[in-house]
């Protein structure tokens, strides 16, 4: 009985002692969970398990880190179709880009890429054979000089010297090349660019004013600062003041020896100390700088809520069609093969009988470019015959007829009665005619009989 008692008593005691351990422990989970619900703690443990969904999340995932598309045996193009691939030129493209080749001569755009040693023959040589071919000067900016070429302006590679590498790149521009152009993009070596939409954007804009472009984000510089990956591109005054001023004086701009810090951040910010805008690179509503591949920006949902890029944008961001501009300037994180996906894409494809995407009405008058005309004998869509320009002629107009007096009106009527008079007895004559003809033919045929 004495031992019976003692079990229970026991039983008791292991029940209480759970219950409040399970108190204890319930209550300092509630804790931390009210504590760091909003913090970003939580959001990077969410937006983890969401990067075994995505993979794509694990490059992006850190808005100043030094990743970049990666080059596997599934995305990489050799040098042979690189080298096929830049020769070809479809037929359509022949005569099509007066206006382009009109803007690529006024508007000289300067190209420098980021780029290393190890990328050269990954991701450099691609650029050189896609889009970097539109730019009126481009420069490849490493740690080495080679002969593909590249520009060394730094003699270490990696991360921590990424704002030593821009600095030395506006440097060397500044030198050698201020004067040969009106804009100076800075892109990386997994950044594509449509140049002739570059151009578009910044022909409104005065090259002597201090002014860059690119995809704003808001942290950290008052006046936001433009994403590195997507690329932004300087005017010649803003190249200037970069230089002369703030390169000179390290409460402006860090100095040249300084290591560590987002490149991005760094340059937004001391463009900002020398009086440069951050200018608004969206047409109309449309973003044109893009930090990421197509489908990330244009599949709505696909990345999560609390991923950085929401809290980081400039402005509010809008996902699906309404992403991207018509006129996109950049896209990041492009592989090899999908350089030449959107070369071809953009520069090639196009849907038959449906149009082309012109220039807006006003570039013409902004650049004092003629109105075009049309060619005198376009092309039929049919193979052999012309189509010939039909003009719209109008109505001829009948002299106005002066009113007649009333002895010329009397005069009509008898012509028209008499005209009338005659016309009945022909048609009187003509029956006769006929039925003398009909008599006949009857006597006839009795007499056959």
């Amino acid at each position: 009985m004495a031992g019976s008692i003692l079990a229970s008593g026991t039983s008791t005691q292991h029940l209480f002692i759970n219950f409040i351990f399970g108190l204890l422990f319930g209550s300092v989970v509630t804790y931390i969970g009210l504590k760091f619900s909003n913090s970003s703690v939580v959001d990077e443990l969410y937006v983890r398990v969401l990067e075994r969904e995505n993979p794509f999340l694990t490059l992006i995932a850190d808005p100043h880190g030094d990743t970049h598309a990666e080059v596997n045996d599934g995305n990489k193009v050799s040098l042979q179709e690189s080298q096929r691939f830049s020769a070809h030129k479809d037929a359509f493209m022949l005569g099509e880009d007066a206006l382009g080749d009109w803007m690529s001569r006024r508007i000289r755009i300067l190209c420098w890429i980021m780029t290393n040693p190890g990328n050269l023959d990954k991701k450099a040589i691609h650029v050189k054979a896609t889009w970097a071919k539109r730019c009126n000067i481009v420069l490849f900016i490493s740690s080495q000089n080679t002969d593909f070429p590249t520009i060394a302006v730094v003699d270490h590679e990696g991360r921590e010297y990424l704002w030593q590498k821009t600095r030395g790149a506006f440097d060397h521009i500044y030198k050698h090349y201020l004067d040969k152009a009106d804009w100076f993009l800075k892109a990386d070596d997994d950044t594509y660019v449509i140049v002739e939409n570059m151009r578009k954007l910044v022909s409104l804009y005065d090259p002597e004013k201090p002014i860059y472009f690119g995809r704003k984000f808001k942290p950290y510089v008052k006046q936001g600062y433009m994403s590195g990956g997507a690329g932004y591109v300087l005017s010649r005054k803003a190249v200037e003041l970069l230089v002369e001023k703030g390169f000179k004086d390290t409460k402006l701009c860090k100095s040249a020896t300084h290591v560590g810090g987002a490149e991005d951040v760094e340059i937004g910010r001391c463009l900002m100390n020398v009086g440069v805008e951050a200018g608004d690179s969206r047409d109309d509503i449309y973003e044109t700088f893009h930090p990421f591949v197509m489908q990330q920006m244009v599949v709505p949902n696909i990345l999560p809520r609390k991923f950085w890029y929401f809290s980081y944008n400039f402005y509010p961001v809008k996902e699906g069609p309404e992403c991207c501009s018509d006129y996109s300037i950049s896209f990041h994180y492009v592989p090899p093969n999908m350089m030449y996906q959107l070369e071809f894409m953009v520069y090639h494809m196009r849907p038959f009988g449906v149009g082309y995407y012109m220039c807006p009405a006003e570039i013409r008058t902004i650049i004092g470019l003629p109105e075009a005309q049309p060619p005198a004998e376009p092309a039929s869509p049919i193979e052999g015959e012309k189509i010939k320009f039909v003009e719209k002629k109008e109505p001829e107009k009948k002299p106005e007829e002066k009113p007649e007096s009333g002895k010329e009106q009397e005069s009509e009527k008898k012509k028209e009665s008499k005209k009338s008079k005659e016309s009945e007895k022909k048609e009187e004559a003509k029956e006769e005619t006929k039925v003398v003809v009909d008599i006949k033919a009857q006597d006839k045929e009795a007499v056959n009989g």
